[in-house]
């Protein structure tokens, strides 16, 4: 009897578990895939590529219900550039405005590329990648911070809940902002993102804003900046 429930367990032991899946990405936009991989899907697809530098536009092309692969370059003027484009010279932005995958269409992915390995996706305001990714990958880990809200009534509160996925290096977050406007009419904002860290990008963008910084302190320097 003690022979067949030894025998009985190691069965057990040895069938497969489904464990959870770790996140590395969704649906194409692996973390590192090569610009070269982009390009050649949207070729394949009946994607028309575009290049933007100029904010209108950018906004243009995100509102066009069009599928693009659009390359987003810095302008030289602050005044006109896409507040999400870096001026690193080994960074590469795209935007994909269409992208179909397990039956959810997602809009207006902003990717960002280093040395031609994709480090960063976002996304906002789409709910059923949220339910995706809890469905695929658990619940993630939950954080909610409360703010004061611009309404009179104490139970008026703005929220905001985080969720965060790891697999290593690779972290996925999700934001949803719960807030009153001027009217206490209450609204949701959400943005999905998932990136590797950088170093080398975090030390150009850390240089970058003490110059920043060091401009603003004395405006005469900008000229020379």
């Amino acid at each position: 009897m003690k022979k067949i429930i030894l025998i009985a367990l190691m069965v057990i032991l040895c069938l497969p578990v489904k464990a959870q899946e770790k996140f590395n990405g969704i649906g194409i936009f692996k973390i590192g895939m090569d610009t070269s991989t982009l390009i050649s899907y949207a070729n394949q697809n009946s994607y028309s590529i575009k290049n933007c530098s100029d904010f209108t536009e950018y906004i243009q092309y995100k509102n066009d219900n069009f599928k693009l692969l659009v390359r987003l370059y810095h302008h030289d003027d602050n005044s006109l550039s896409i507040p999400s484009v870096s001026s690193n010279p080994y960074v590469s932005n795209y935007l994909i405005t269409l992208y179909y995958v397990s039956g959810l269409t997602i809009n207006n992915i902003e990717l960002t590329f280093y040395k031609n390995a994709l480090i960063q996706f976002t996304v906002k305001d789409n709910f059923d990648i949220d339910k995706g990714m809890e469905e695929k990958y658990g619940k993630g880990s939950v954080e909610i911070l409360h703010l004061t809200s611009q309404c009179l009534d104490d139970a008026d509160v703005d929220r905001s809940y985080f969720t965060t996925w790891k697999n290593g290096k690779i972290k996925a977050y999700r934001s949803i902002l719960e807030q009153f406007d001027e009217n206490c009419q209450k609204s949701y904002n959400s943005s999905f993102t998932y990136f590797v860290d950088n170093k080398e990008l975090d030390k150009w963008n850390n240089e970058i804003e003490k110059k920043s910084s060091k401009l603003l302190k004395n405006p005469e320097q900008i000229k020379d900046f």
